[in-house]
């Protein structure tokens, strides 16, 4: 079983130019876990306190700024690709091994902005070491209530939710899946396990958005979503 991601089944289809594997062909979908929307956060204080005034800076500023990343192709990569092409920016990309290091030279100076998952930032958000500008989901986050979406700070377009869901392999008998689809249906409705999901900054799928059939066509149309977004920022990976 795999526990697989936005980055492995929806950026990956136009990251490599060679993928070994087919997301929609190769895997039997189980369901969807929890979804985690991306944030943009600067170091605090930073250059602005808005989104719109972010996007402002960043454009007029691009040359001389870093946008740092957990790695190339990783969500946080692809969310501020997002970012910057709807504002029509070109920043220096500043890739690492990972958020942590990142996060340390983004409240260090060494980097000016950066998006990631929110389950990633929330304790240093809180703790007052990094600024988060905006939520890019649909709403605002109850970890962050005070932060407004990309939506409320007049950037609807600017929607990154990373999801994590489990598959089997292709031929996996459907008993097996049915199976363990509603042994995670169980789970979700677990009220510890909602309260831990909602503690991190994420949230279980809607009853609707459950089961083998509705991932699969998330997953679907996640592939239809990113594949001309990272194709257009020429980003690839061999």
């Amino acid at each position: 079983m795999l526990l697989g991601q936005t980055g492995t089944h929806a950026f990956a289809v136009a990251l490599y130019s060679k993928l070994p594997y087919d997301p929609l062909k190769d895997f039997e979908p189980v369901g969807n876990i929890a979804n985690a929307p991306q944030v943009i956060l600067t170091k605090k204080p930073g250059p602005a306190s808005t989104l719109k005034e972010l996007a402002a800076y960043v454009k007029a500023n691009d040359a001389k700024l870093n946008n740092g990343h957990a790695g190339l192709g990783a969500t946080s990569h692809v969310a501020c690709l997002l970012f910057n092409s709807q504002i029509g920016a070109n920043p220096n990309y500043i890739p690492y091994r990972g958020t942590a290091p990142a996060i340390n030279d983004l409240i260090g100076g060494q980097i000016d902005y950066m998006c990631d998952q929110i389950t990633n930032v929330v304790g240093q958000a809180k703790g007052g070491t990094v600024q988060v500008i905006s939520v890019f989901g649909p709403n605002r986050s109850p970890v962050l209530p005070e932060v407004p979406t990309a939506a409320e700070a007049g950037m609807p377009g600017l929607s990154a939710v990373i999801w994590n869901g489990l598959f089997f392999p292709r031929g996996t008998p459907q008993p097996v899946i049915d199976r363990m689809s509603e042994a995670l249906t169980k789970t979700l409705d677990d009220r510890v396990t909602q309260q831990r999901l909602a503690d991190l900054g994420a949230e279980a799928p809607a009853d609707s958005e459950r089961g083998p059939a509705a991932f699969r066509d998330l997953v679907k149309r996640e592939i239809d979503r990113w594949t001309p977004i990272i194709r257009k920022a020429g980003v690839q990976v061999e």
